[in-house]
């Protein structure tokens, strides 16, 4: 087997900020709803070479959702947008897994990561959720629907049934 050995790259990440707002207008009420909202974050990392994206990366996201008897089906599509990034001085070397201990023989490693970069990328997601507080009352209510026609001995059911 081949032995990996330490895998550190030291990033030096720091705490990072992200700002979120978002909404909903109900097209039907209680049955579609439009959902939008958009999104900032900064890097985690201060070293271009590391984040990728030089400032905030923005996101502009917008779906839909579909409600019927406690359920829903939710669908949504998001964006995301950074600016360029234009890395010149980068230090993240090639690194060839099978031969490790070459490498730390070796002073300079070619750095793979200089480059001007741009990125753009969106996501597609689809949900299904159940509100188990609308089961449990509807449960409920069928409890007592049953009951009242149990109890009153209407014909084909409880006491007074077949």
């Amino acid at each position: 087997g081949v032995e990996f050995g330490n895998l550190t790259a030291d990033r030096n990440l720091e705490s990072a900020m992200s700002f979120h707002l978002g909404g909903d207008y109900q097209l039907v009420p209680n049955g579609l709803a439009l959902r939008f909202g958009g999104s900032m974050e900064y890097a985690a990392s201060p070293q271009p070479d590391a984040a990728l994206f030089a400032g905030p990366r923005y996101g502009l996201g917008a779906g839909l959702s579909f409600a019927d008897r406690g359920y829903a089906i939710d669908v949504g599509y998001i964006h995301f947008f950074t600016d360029e990034v234009e890395v010149s001085n980068g230090n993240l070397g090639v690194v060839n897994m099978a031969h490790r201990q070459a490498e730390a023989d070796v002073e300079e490693l070619t750095v793979q990561n200089n480059g001007v970069y741009t990125s753009s990328h969106g996501y597609f997601g689809i949900g299904i959720r159940a509100d188990l507080t609308v089961f449990a009352k509807h449960r409920k209510q069928q409890r007592k629907a049953w009951y009242q026609v149990w109890s009153k001995g209407a014909t084909g059911f409880g006491r007074g049934g077949f």
